[in-house]
């Protein structure tokens, strides 16, 4: 630059650190005003040593995000005066990791955000500047807790952040590296009084952030290494306890909360270890900590209350390490002429990049397979509908544009050349006007969700393991299990409820019970939410002529699932069974059926024609549980959920 510029500068340097950054992000991390930044990304644009990108995320409400150029990382060296080599090393800035930060962006955003407001507050006082104007000297942690106010003594602060991380444990039997979603040194602002002051001790945190992309199982395997890992010798003993990283959870909902921390607790109690020091909350209440960072929000595993971020951890007393306990992913070192990034007319970006990414597991890669560039390429060209279209597609397969028009509220104008975009990309393949998931599209959510490349790990998390060949030899059976929730989905919206839908395969669980392993198989599963009620219920799509022994065993599998841990691990105490069939001669079949097995849950039977004419929230459902002295056709009829009795809307 001709002209140096204390702000340009600034902005520089943090953009080389965390790419991708917002103008908010910005504004937080660097304590300056809207203003300061918008003139210092202007003039930074201007001479080419940042680029701008859209955000394109549905859940993200920033206009644009920025990283350096080529140019701009020269410029640092410049002023650094040092190598570019070791400039692009220090920061570890590839094309592999802006590639990797591009595709998981939706979950850094928000990680980032995170840490930011865990971070020290603006000083109160100007920093320390000499006769020319200019900072002498960067503003120390002591600094930083000299300036804050005293309603912020005693609390803890993330002095040093990123996100994306690795980290490498190394146990008995083997080392392993565990990828998190962010890791940080907290530390605690040093408590004063009228008599002494008490410096505050600093621990190393990691952060799990769910986007409620996959089920919670699919975390197991890499919770149960984490917990593994506390056998490392490196944090053996009183004095080296504090060491090990206290783990973050930020779950969706208070139901995903509780799974995350059932798998945290039978990961512990399998291998006769204690459970590592965590704390858990829901991203709603998280919400919280952008006005008060003292907010009692987390759950921790320590005193088992809702208490404070790390109010029951003292935290290490030891000195503050050189260097950060963490590796920025991806893990693998690069080599050289991969480290400078890439440069053409002096442009870092995503989709210039031609870089393989290594696998970093044994799976083979799927036939076709994009690489990561490319998969970066297409998160930063899809539109946000495009990408809830493709979410939507798979959660529930084999819907035609117009129901995915319905569920996502938009028009068929905005839908239409979103679908056209996706199928010329290959991620979604249509059917009979109807479209499924590709292999391509199943790799990007797949990297989108946190699985890298384990594709096929992720397909089995989502019950996709054998394909959708079941749902498209089943069609018609696929389309009125379909029908029905769109017109319940229909329903909620007019009523202004909610309503969790879970297909086919997401519904299904497969799960062990005494000697032998048992199977619970509904068409699909949801949850309905009227207010403060909650209406747990599985569906059942009779089109068949089965025999009554058919039922039987369906039933008795239901009874067993219902009266198992298996449902109540995922927060359902109450499950009710909706059965659509052809005829009321079926309905009596079923209400048979139900009687012999003496059923211990609530069964509600109706059929198409009914649905057809009156409604799904009409009384028109047959209570199959409770016997009658009437046939099926003449019974009282009642509606499947209580809340469908008050005609209000």
């Amino acid at each position: 630059m001709k002209k140096r510029s204390r702000i340009r500068d600034a902005i520089l340097k943090a953009l080389c650190e965390h790419p991708l950054l917002s103008r908010r992000q910005l504004e937080l991390l660097l304590h300056v005003s809207s203003a300061g930044v918008r003139y210092g990304l202007r003039e930074l644009r201007k001479r080419g040593l940042i680029w701008q990108a859209n955000a394109r995320q549905p859940g993200m409400h920033a206009r644009a995000i920025y990283a350096p150029t080529h140019a701009g990382l020269e410029e640092l060296a410049q002023q650094a005066g040092i190598p570019f080599s070791d400039v692009a090393a220090q920061s570890r800035l590839s094309t592999e990791r802006l590639n990797r930060l591009v595709v998981t962006l939706e979950r850094v955003f928000q990680v980032r955000t995170l840490f930011l407001w865990l971070s020290p507050p603006k000083p109160k006082r100007p920093m320390n500047r000499n006769r020319s104007g200019r900072q002498t000297s960067n503003p120390t942690a002591k600094d930083v807790a000299a300036n804050a106010s005293p309603n912020n003594t005693g609390l803890w602060q993330a002095v040093t952040w990123d996100v994306e991380v690795g980290k490498l444990f190394s146990t008995k039997r083997s080392a392993v590296w565990i990828p998190f979603h962010g890791a940080a040194i907290m530390q605690r602002s040093p408590e004063r009084s009228a008599t002494q002051s008490k410096d505050g001790g600093w621990a190393f945190v990691v952060v799990e952030f769910d986007l409620n992309r996959a089920p919670v199982e699919g975390v197991r395997e890499r919770f149960a290494q984490f917990v593994a890992a506390q056998d490392d010798p490196r944090y053996w003993g009183k004095g080296r306890e504090a060491l090990f990283p206290v783990l973050l959870v930020i779950a969706q909902d208070e139901l995903r909360l509780q799974e995350y921390y059932s798998i945290l607790r039978s990961a512990a109690l399998s291998r006769q270890l204690p459970m590592p020091r965590a704390y858990l909350t829901t991203v709603r209440a998280m919400l919280s900590l952008r006005n008060d960072r003292a907010s009692p929000i987390w759950y921790s595993t320590i005193s088992g209350h809702r208490t404070a971020l790390l109010f029951d951890t003292e935290g290490s007393r030891t000195p503050l390490p050189d260097q950060v306990p963490w590796r920025k992913m991806p893990l693998g070192e690069t080599r050289t002429k991969n480290t400078h990034a890439e440069k053409n007319n002096g442009v870092i970006t995503p989709e210039l990049s031609r870089i393989e990414q290594g696998v970093q597991n044994d799976e083979k890669k799927i036939e076709g397979a994009l690489s990561l560039s490319e998969l970066a390429q297409i998160s930063l060209n899809l539109t946000p509908l495009a990408k809830r279209l493709l979410d939507e597609i798979a959660a529930h397969p084999l819907l035609t544009r117009e129901e995915l028009t319905l569920l996502l509220r938009g028009t068929l104008r905005w839908v239409r050349p979103a679908l056209a975009e996706m199928s010329r990309l290959k991620l979604i393949e249509p059917h009979e006007s109807r479209y499924l998931v590709a292999p391509k599209g199943q790799q990007y959510l797949a990297l989108v969700a946190g699985f890298g490349n384990a594709v096929r790990r992720y397909a089995r998390a989502r019950g996709w393991a054998g394909g959708f060949s079941e749902m498209v030899r089943h069609l018609e059976h696929t389309k009125a299990e379909n029908e029905f929730f769109l017109r319940l989905a229909e329903v909620a919206r007019e009523r202004h409820h909610r309503l969790t839908w879970l297909s086919e395969l997401e519904g299904r669980l497969y799960y062990e019970a005494g000697p032998r392993w048992h199977s619970f198989l509904p068409d699909g599963r949801g949850a309905y939410i009227a207010g403060k009620k909650r209406y747990e219920f599985a569906l059942e799509i009779d089109r068949s002529r089965s025999p009554l022994a058919r039922f039987r065993g369906k039933l008795s599998e239901y009874d067993a699932c219902i009266n198992s841990n298996v449902l109540r691990s995922e927060g359902i105490e109450f499950l009710r069974l909706l059965v659509v069939t052809n005829s009321w001669e079926r309905a009596e079949a079923w209400r048979r059926a139900a009687l012999e097995e003496k059923v211990r849950f609530p069964i509600f039977v109706t059929t198409f024609d009914r649905l057809t004419a009156s409604g799904v929230d009409a009384p028109i459902w047959l209570r199959g549980d409770v016997a009658r002295s009437e046939r099926a056709a003449k019974s009282p009829k009642a509606c499947c959920f209580e809340c469908f009795t008050d005609k209000s809307r």
